[in-house]
């Protein structure tokens, strides 16, 4: 997989060099030809029309060059918009299919009835933990405190979240009180004036928050 990007980089500089010489080539062997212009010739007026100099040349190039760069960025900057945008729609759809899926599992009884409750919980917190993966930092605390809004991180917490990734999230005046979320990572995240009372956080990774 990684040679694949030095191959096409090879091919394009290959390519970019042969061209190169042979329009040196061109124009060489152009200065020699009266109908090319490049080389000095007689106007229609009688006056000696002095060859094409290095000047003349970049007054003939340097517009479209600025203008290819410029269609280029323009491309270049709107397949980044369109990428970023794919982007946050992925990240949405998989937030709101995590809240269907777990608002079905409580509405269902899953999580409480005694014969299903373990198996649904582990169900729940490995999906909980994938999809925070794959989320921003502002969908992981909609996820965090969505859990909380349905109390499932009241202790004994009806899911675990040991090693999930809130890193970098926002929980600010966000409440968890007497919430339980173990052993998960906040690093980086901000929870000013957040009410954290009585909140049974052991374990968690709040580095640089």
């Amino acid at each position: 997989m990684s040679r694949r990007p030095s191959l096409k980089t090879g091919v394009v500089l290959i390519g970019v060099v042969l061209f190169s010489v042979l329009a040196a080539f061109l124009l060489m062997r152009g200065y020699d030809q009266s109908w090319t212009g490049f080389g000095a010739y007689v106007g229609a007026d009688g006056k000696t029309v002095p060859p094409k100099r290095l000047w003349d040349w970049l007054s003939l190039l340097i517009v479209p060059f600025f203008l290819a760069c410029a269609v280029w960025a323009l491309n270049d900057s709107r397949k980044r918009s369109e990428a970023r945008t794919e982007n946050d729609r992925q990240r949405q759809k998989s937030l709101d299919d995590y809240f269907e899926w777990t608002s079905s599992l409580i509405l269902a009884g899953h999580l409480d009835d005694l014969e299903k409750a373990e198996q649904a919980r582990r169900l729940a917190r490995t999906r909980t933990l994938t999809v925070l993966q794959t989320l921003d930092a502002d969908r992981k605390a909609q996820v965090l405190q969505f859990l909380y809004e349905a109390e499932m991180l009241r202790a004994p917490p009806k899911i675990t979240l040991v090693g999930a990734d809130f890193s970098y999230g926002s929980f600010d005046e966000a409440t968890l009180a007497n919430a339980e979320v173990r052993g998960a990572y906040f690093n980086g995240a901000t929870l000013r004036g957040a009410n954290l009372r009585d909140a049974d956080l052991r374990g968690c990774d709040f580095t640089g928050a």
